[in-house]
């Protein structure tokens, strides 16, 4: 029930059902094995996000990711309002960037994709929860 804390790059084979940004996206990049949660209606790294933060810090660095290369998306669980769910998916994207900025590293892009493409059921919180995150990719 453990789960690994070393970051790693994973090779997101892209699909139809992904948006077409998402699908260029992991044509050209790997996704982090880490992603930033967040509170509802929330932007603010809690605790564990600081953390990962770190280690996604030693990782963009061991690899020489720092100039340009990496790439935040961030996303949103299921709003009435989906524009809401597209500013907080950009807000939360911005959260990180605002922290990796602030330890040298500048980034490529940011992307923002509201509620598309949950990981998990918007009908618990658990799930809710889970959707609302900023993946990390490096090119």
């Amino acid at each position: 029930g453990f789960i690994a804390q070393s970051v790693q790059a994973m090779t997101v084979t892209p699909n139809a059902l992904m948006p077409e940004g998402y699908q260029a996206l992991s044509r050209h990049a790997q996704r982090l094995s880490v992603n930033f949660r967040f509170e509802e209606g929330s932007a603010s790294l809690d605790n564990k996000a600081r953390q990962d933060l770190w280690r996604v810090l030693d990782y963009i660095k061991q690899h020489d990711k720092v100039e340009g290369q990496v790439t935040l998306v961030g996303f949103g669980d299921a709003k009435s309002d989906p524009a809401r769910a597209d500013l907080l998916s950009k807000l939360r994207a911005m959260a990180v960037r605002r922290e990796l900025v602030k330890n040298g590293v500048v980034l490529r892009e940011i992307r923002g994709f509201g509620a598309e493409m949950p990981v998990a059921a918007n009908s618990a919180d658990e799930g809710r929860i889970r959707n609302r995150r900023v993946e990390v990719w490096v090119y």
